[in-house]
């Protein structure tokens, strides 16, 4: 797909660029000033409330019926609790990453460059 086709795709889903960055920085400095210590929030938080504010903006600017979108929302919203809750879906997630750097380290199996 060229980069053209991607944009006119975007465009139908989230609506005009220009206007959709106008949406959502308003949205990020009304969390950004009514936010009790933003900076005292832990980074997870901080950059899910941004993430969330930019998916509200593409609701606001295209196509609310962009399922994507809103399954977006929620999952931003799903890793925060699950960190906040210390579930088991973080502790699996830590086990994962893990798992994979052993799985990518020099001393693994498979490195980088065989990696297809």
């Amino acid at each position: 797909m060229s980069i053209e086709n991607m944009l006119v795709n975007r465009g139908k889903a989230y609506g005009n660029f220009y206007e959709n960055a106008s949406t959502i920085q308003h949205l990020k400095e009304v969390v950004f000033e009514h936010a009790k210590d933003w900076n005292k929030m832990q980074p997870d938080v901080r950059q899910a409330l941004e993430m969330i504010c930019t998916k509200i903006g593409r609701i606001l600017s295209g196509d609310a019926g962009h399922v994507d979108t809103w399954e977006d929302i929620a999952g931003y919203a799903v890793l925060v609790a699950d960190r906040i809750k210390g579930d088991q879906a973080w502790a699996g997630t830590a086990k994962t990453v893990e798992a994979t750097k052993n799985h990518l380290s020099p001393k693994g199996k498979m490195g980088l460059a065989q990696m297809g």
